[in-house]
């Protein structure tokens, strides 16, 4: 599939959704809890189907010097166009040590087109959002005054033995030794962004997929895989210092590219057994980087660029 048909199948979650609303008898909860150590779950099971929309918020919002702390909520939505949000401005858990976890699946595999909008404030908290089968959407935003947050997006397993396919995962972290990992199967986007120091992005996928990761602090760890099929693009822009990036795909027709522009930075790309006509390109504007290209088989092409001093690259082809 080719990325803009990806983008086309994307755009077609939000519109089902905006449909599916005008015509649909779902179900909605909104529940605002104020003190420490709440506790939140919700089952529902059908079509459209609502948890917070875009003028009532489900909140999890303390006071105090303590505000909002280990609250934890769990959803549970089985159907399809189903939506998870918070209301504008907010975040559905503005406190510290808070745990949220989203489940959009069903036993028949015919659960498509959902949406999870979850944003996380505080620090240490952990967020983990499953999705089973096609046309998922889940976006995660973790921020300013978060720290050591870890936030797991799964798109894939669908139960009836398919293939998921045009899925979207945007996750946006702002603090510092932040976690972020997706997972997804194949015709699916992922795009990840990290603006602290010690953080570490891992994207995982299959085939005919398109992957970002953006990081801009230092000391940071990006790890793209894609080893399962053929015809994926991966993007990996570290701009800080001592940062590591790595990318690994395995089939044929890939296409990666990592650029780097601190200071002893190490760059890995990797296009290896099955790989035909990739393209590697790898970019270093600072001083003392490390970079290396490793391909297979034939008909491959590796780029190299690297401005500073003290760089070394090694390129092997066989």
């Amino acid at each position: 599939m080719k990325f803009s048909t990806l983008l086309t199948s994307v755009s077609v979650i939000a519109l089902g959704l905006a449909s599916s609303a005008a015509f649909a008898n779902g179900n909605q909860t909104y529940i605002n809890q104020t003190g420490n150590y709440t506790n939140a779950t919700v089952n529902q099971t059908g079509t459209s189907n609502s948890v917070g929309n875009n003028t009532n918020a489900f909140q999890q919002n303390g006071t105090g010097s303590n505000a909002g702390q280990a609250d934890n909520l769990t959803v549970n939505q089985t159907g399809s166009f189903n939506t998870v949000t918070t209301g504008p401005g907010v975040g559905i858990q503005n406190g510290k040590s808070d745990t949220a976890i989203v489940n959009q699946g069903s036993i028949s595999g015919n659960d498509v087109s959902d949406i999870a909008n979850i944003n996380q404030a505080g620090s240490g908290n952990s967020l983990n959002i499953s999705q089973d089968d096609s046309n998922q959407q889940a976006t995660v935003v973790q921020t300013a005054t978060s720290k050591n947050s870890q936030a797991n997006v799964t798109q894939n397993g669908s139960t009836d033995g398919n293939a998921d396919i045009g899925n979207m995962a945007i996750v946006t972290q702002t603090g510092n030794t932040d976690i972020a990992n997706v997972t997804q199967t194949a015709d699916s986007l992922a795009v990840a962004t990290q603006q602290g120091n010690n953080d570490n992005i891992t994207i995982l996928q299959g085939e005919d997929n398109f992957a970002v990761s953006t990081q801009t602090g230092n000391l940071d760890t990006g790890v793209i895989n894609q080893t399962i099929g053929s015809n994926n693009t991966a993007v990996l822009t570290q701009n800080g210092n001592m940062d590591v990036g790595s990318i690994v795909q395995m089939g044929g027709h890939d296409t990666s590219v990592i650029t780097q522009t601190g200071n002893n930075n190490v760059g890995s790309i990797v296009q290896d057994i099955t790989s035909t006509w990739d393209v590697a390109t790898l970019v270093q504007t600072g001083n003392a980087n490390v970079g290396s290209i490793v391909q297979s088989n034939f008909g491959n092409t590796a780029v190299v660029s690297q401005a500073g001093n003290n760089g070394h690259v090694a390129v092997t082809q066989h």
